[in-house]
């Protein structure tokens, strides 16, 4: 079987707490969730989950938007203790 290296994602969305960072070099990242519609529960009341997302640029105005990227696994220290979190990384807005 062939090596098949495949990471896609594919999201649409609510934008919430965007955060820009502009690095030395004067390019700007953007940190945001995004809020994903995630079906009904037994109640019929709508659930939602958060991803963690980072854009290299600006985001649009807009409050939703479609995008791609792929997953990335970032890991930190905190309280002593190494922590993973999963981030989707944006290669194009929509």
């Amino acid at each position: 079987m062939a090596n098949l290296q495949k990471n896609f994602v594919n999201l649409s969305g609510y934008i919430y707490n965007p955060q820009e960072f502009t690095t030395k070099s004067g390019k700007t990242i953007t940190k945001f969730g995004m809020k994903i519609w995630c079906g009904k529960d037994k109640d019929g009341q709508s659930k939602y989950d958060f991803i963690n997302l980072k854009y290299f640029g600006k985001l649009p105005e807009a409050k939703e938007i479609d995008l791609a990227g792929h997953l990335i696994v970032e890991s930190y220290v905190k309280d002593n203790v190494t922590r993973k979190m999963t981030t989707v990384i944006v290669d194009k807005i929509a």
